[in-house]
């Protein structure tokens, strides 16, 4: 199902209910459907005092754009990009950095920032002593086209990422 883009619309988010879409790191399975952004995570290796490192890459099809974190647009701050990080036990100091994104304008309703094409998130924290277990990493996005103005439901990537 496609949706007509307004950027003053109700934000994509309000439509997860209905169209939340789960992908696997590597492909979906048959009751899944295909997604057009591939989303991929790698954790860095444990340090010794429990430090630890996660990429997430969103690979973003040419003339699609994700809303940025931040979206730095009120009306659109719902569609924002957004990762979650859970362990078998407590993560400590969990903190996320989200590129700028690009600039977009317009003189109607203003500006909003975007990713386009292929972006890192960083996430960094502490894992309790002992937990090398896998890490559960959400990542949710709406995306749009920009040449036919139109939005797809937001989704939600849901990885498992072994540590190294």
């Amino acid at each position: 199902m496609v949706y007509h883009f307004s950027p003053l619309a109700k934000p994509c988010v309000l439509l997860t209910v209905a169209a939340l879409a789960f992908v696997n790191a590597s492909a979906a399975t048959p009751e899944q459907k295909e997604s057009l952004v591939k989303v991929t995570a790698t954790a860095g290796k444990i340090g010794d005092y429990g430090q630890q490192s996660v990429t997430i890459t969103l690979h973003i099809p040419p003339d699609w754009h994700a809303y940025a974190n931040p979206v730095q647009n009120e009306d659109l701050a719902a569609n924002k990009t957004e990762v979650k990080i859970d362990a078998p036990t407590k993560l400590d100091g969990l903190k996320l950095n989200y590129p700028a994104g690009k600039r977009v304008t317009d003189k109607d309703i203003g500006s909003w920032h975007v990713y386009e094409g292929t972006i890192e998130i960083q996430a960094s924290f502490k894992r309790t002593a002992g937990d090398t277990g896998p890490l559960k990493v959400a990542v949710t996005y709406c995306i749009c086209n920009d040449l036919t103005q139109k939005c797809l439901p937001p989704e939600t990537a849901l990885l498992e990422v072994k540590s190294k």
